[in-house]
């Protein structure tokens, strides 16, 4: 599924609550910030390579792993999230796709 993914499948959803499932009871709510382009795509690729920003709560920072992401009209999947920035409303994480 991750593979099929292209960025026009996140924009609609910028600024929507995705929910990121770090092994805790609940689910951590995050918000997608940022959808960008990051170049062309390769001779043999099936999409341009792209990155999301999630922002997740500031309590606490997640460590970079893959996370059961998961978003309503998405379904569920499975995304490597590196933590890239916090401001003074949460850590900010990257998932790139290439």
């Amino acid at each position: 599924m991750l593979d099929k993914l292209k960025s026009t499948d996140f924009t609609p959803h910028l600024n929507q609550k995705f929910l990121i499932h770090s092994g805790e009871p609940v689910p951590r709510e995050a918000e997608l910030l940022e959808v960008r382009e990051l170049g062309a795509a390769g001779p043999n690729a099936q999409r341009k390579p792209f990155s999301i920003i999630l922002r997740g709560p500031r309590d606490r920072r997640l460590p970079q792993m893959i996370y059961k992401v998961e978003h309503e009209k998405l379904g569920e999947m499975p995304i490597f999230l590196v933590p890239v920035a916090v401001d003074e409303k949460g850590y900010h994480y990257e998932a790139v796709f290439n």
